[in-house]
């Protein structure tokens, strides 16, 4: 015997006790009527009840299910943070080498003008000490100084150009490795860009910051 139908008789006893003496009791059918609609509502609580549960249950995996992706979006943007941080430092690193990179051109450049001079005048001492045959015995001795001179000066600029060529080699080779790990730190923060873009790891808010396309860019027409 079900609640309801408990509390049905109940009702209908307290119910009798009022009017016994003017209603007539209820007859068969109409008792088996009620006990039938008693019990269908039992069965629709039941079914409700197992419908709650089971909204309930999908309810708490929902839970988990926002709780791990708000773990992996924080985790994201961590990372993102993080990848930002060693782009801009790349990029100021790069910049110095693009600097030191110019001041050495600059450098080498002025030492090159510097050693067409010095050869410019071997050159004008050779054609005087062969255009001042009658004065040989004054001028070979200066010449020959002059020429001595020269040449070590020749050597030792040829020796600071051999030095700077190397010095600009080991910053070029730097540059380029910069370069390749900056450009593989770019390719790991594209897939995690599109990775969050895809839904993979879903974002609430993007936080405003630089687009790496925008540095990226900088830094190559730099």
């Amino acid at each position: 015997m079900t609640k309801f139908s408990r509390f049905f008789r109940r009702d209908r006893r307290a119910e009798g006790d009022g009017v016994a003496a003017s209603a007539p009791p209820p007859s068969r059918a109409e008792y088996e009527a009620l006990q039938a609609r008693a019990a269908l509502a039992e069965k629709l609580l039941a079914s409700t009840r197992e419908r709650l549960a089971a909204r309930d249950d999908e309810a708490k995996v929902c839970d988990r299910q926002i709780g791990e992706a708000r773990r992996a979006r924080n985790a994201a943007e961590v990372r993102l943070r993080e990848i930002e941080a060693v782009l801009k430092a790349h990029q100021n690193h790069i910049n110095q080498l693009e600097r030191s990179r110019a001041s050495l051109t600059e450098r080498n450049a002025s030492l090159i003008d510097l050693l067409k001079a010095c050869e410019a005048q071997l050159a004008e001492a050779e054609r005087q000490k062969r255009s001042a045959a009658d004065q040989i015995g004054h001028l070979e001795e200066e010449t020959k100084a002059t020429q001595i001179a020269l040449e070590a000066r020749i050597e030792e600029l040829v020796c600071t150009l051999d030095q700077e060529r190397l010095e600009r080699q080991v910053i070029a080779g730097a540059l380029d490795a910069t370069r390749e790990e900056r450009a593989q730190i770019l390719h790991e923060f594209y897939q995690l860009r599109r990775k969050i873009r895809r839904g993979i790891l879903p974002l609430e808010t993007e936080t405003p910051a630089e687009s790496p396309e925008e540095t990226g860019s900088s830094a190559d027409a730099a």
